[in-house]
């Protein structure tokens, strides 16, 4: 088992609760007990399904899981409106798989990867905390992989809006970004370094709003595991 290797995480607090963000390295369908999420994003071209060995389909078939046989019989279909749609819950056999549905992200279906990735969240709203019990996600650099997207390109949108959707106070109480390899994970690292002033100074400018009665902050920090 490879172990998840936490690299970064990002904190917003808003209306007196604590949302976090996570950066890791490692393999989402390998995950330990205690890495458990309520949903996992799998992303890829529109109505493409094919377990493609080295892609996290692959690995998802190879521990037992079928995109395809999910796809026969969502749960919640919404890619007209936001190029997402929900599977029904799984019942896993391999260890390393912890979660409970696949949040599938075709965004092909409305524009380019980078000016809808936003659609995750705006999916993920209505269907979060109590009919569905989803506090957690855990997520690829999604459009990455197949479908040719750069990190450097795909990062700064994808974390904007999941800063932008959990500053609003949604029920994503946690959510982790994984890199599958080393030359991904230093170039998000890069990514995230260059990111890091702009929520550093978006800290300051919330401050000086919450002397206006708005109560909402982010603060940064960097860890990595040993």
């Amino acid at each position: 088992m490879i172990i998840m290797e936490l690299l970064d995480n990002l904190i917003i607090s808003s209306h007196s609760e604590e949302y976090k963000i996570e950066l890791f390295k490692g393999d989402l369908t390998d995950m330990r007990p205690n890495e458990e999420v309520d949903i996992l994003v799998v992303s890829a071209f529109p109505n493409d399904y094919i377990p493609v060995p080295g892609t996290l389909i692959g690995a998802l078939y190879e521990k037992g899981i079928s995109v395809s046989e999910l796809a026969a019989k969502k749960a919640i279909d919404l890619r007209e409106m936001c190029s997402c749609w929900l599977s029904e819950e799984i019942i896993a056999q391999h260890p390393g798989i912890q979660f409970k549905r696949i949040f599938y992200f075709e965004p092909l279906f409305r524009g380019k990867p980078v000016q809808v990735v936003g659609d995750i969240f705006r999916s993920l709203t209505p269907i979060l905390g109590d009919e569905f019990s989803i506090t957690k996600v855990a997520m690829p650099l999604v459009a990455c992989g197949n479908q040719g997207t750069p990190v450097t390109k795909m990062l700064p949108p994808l974390l904007d809006a999941a800063v932008h959707w959990m500053s609003f106070g949604i029920p994503l109480k946690n959510l982790k970004i994984v890199s599958h390899s080393t030359a991904q994970a230093m170039q998000v690292q890069r990514v995230f370094a260059e990111l890091k002033q702009k929520y550093e100074t978006l800290v300051i400018d919330i401050n000086k709003e919450k002397a206006q009665n708005y109560d909402i902050f982010i603060s940064y920090s960097h860890e990595t595991s040993t």
